[in-house]
């Protein structure tokens, strides 16, 4: 298969699906474009020509072979759903590219029967339930887990600080000026609650509320944790810090809905970095992770596994960056 053969079938031009695979920060194009882009990436299982040659060389060289590797999604959502697990399994492909590795399998974890499968070894992003991280470890001798939290399976492990990002957005909140800050999340994001629970506290603040959604984090999901502070009888708080962008954005939308501005009445952070946050009205601060450190590291993290470079797991913590936008305020400004 090459470029241009992948062009034809996407209904593209070659310097398009170029620059999409080689994006540094897998922003080229619009969504739609790349979308199509990478799907016939994965249905094809695409690796560039002289990176085919230079395997040979490798293999020849180091005694490593190409791995056939399975991206497994959990939480029951496909990546397009998610945009930031998405950006991550793009990262880790564009690293499989670059090595010469093969992507074989790309799909969603309720959806699949394992027992077919004859993979070196898999990338699990995304929530997985105690009974899933088992079938995971019966089915695959080589696993990296990418995701928000950690796992208790002796897995590698790619992990967002989410702990250490939930206290950051928190102290910014603060330093503005905020004492009720509400948390709105998932109920699988177990340390992410915690750690917010932990930062009220150590700031002296009395006010502690959290409304815990589903596990798809969406926006109706936001618009309806919405909904229930505005139908409780608590005063509401003046600042929402929430788990995902797709929560805020659905939470920005109910606000308006009752005529409640944003950031005049109310301040609003989100996470993820996603293409959502800048595509709503006002531009949503949000915590970036960095995926494609995350999808790169976990990749070469996996190939080292399978190529025996080392026996026991390890677990990597990539730090977040706060960013800053239009749907906070300093809460002096206004009250």
């Amino acid at each position: 298969m090459t470029l241009k053969e992948i062009a034809k079938l996407a209904g593209v031009s070659v310097s398009t699906v170029s620059r999409i695979i080689n994006s540094p920060e897998g922003s080229f194009a619009r969504k739609e474009v790349r979308d199509k882009v990478w799907e016939t990436v994965r249905k094809t299982g695409y690796i560039p020509n002289q990176n085919a040659r230079a395997l040979k060389c490798k293999i020849a060289n180091h005694h490593e072979k190409s791995a056939k590797i399975d991206f497994v999604f959990g939480n029951k959502s496909s990546i397009i759903e998610n945009d930031f697990f998405e950006k991550i399994s793009r990262a880790s492909e564009k690293q499989a590219i670059k090595l010469e590795s093969r992507i074989l399998h790309s799909y969603i974890f309720a959806n699949k029967d394992f027992s077919s499968l004859k993979a070196d070894g898999a990338i699990a992003f995304g929530f997985f339930k105690e009974n899933e991280l088992k079938i995971l470890k019966t089915n695959y001798k080589n696993i990296v887990y990418a995701g928000f939290e950690s796992i208790p399976e002796e897995f590698d492990q790619v992990i967002c600080d989410t702990c250490e990002s939930v206290k950051k957005a928190l102290a910014c909140l603060i330093e503005k000026g905020h004492k009720k800050i509400a948390y709105i999340g998932a109920f699988c994001e177990k340390e992410s609650a915690k750690a917010y629970s932990e930062t009220i506290k150590n700031h002296g603040l009395s006010y502690e509320k959290q409304i815990i959604c589903s596990e798809s984090c969406s926006i109706e999901d936001g618009f309806n944790a919405v909904k229930l502070l505005l139908e409780s009888k608590e005063k509401m708080p003046t600042a929402l810090f929430c788990t995902s962008d797709q929560i805020a954005a659905g939470a920005i939308k109910q606000l308006k809905k009752f005529k409640i501005n944003v950031p005049q009445n109310i301040s609003v952070i989100g996470t993820g970095n996603t293409e959502l946050s800048v595509q709503i009205t006002p531009m949503l601060s949000t915590i970036d992770f960095p995926a494609d450190e995350i999808g790169s590291i976990a990749l070469n993290t996996l190939l080292d596994k399978i190529n025996k470079r080392r026996k026991f797991p390890i677990k990597i913590f990539v730090p977040s960056q706060l960013i800053i936008r239009e749907s906070i305020a300093n809460i002096s400004e206004f009250f």
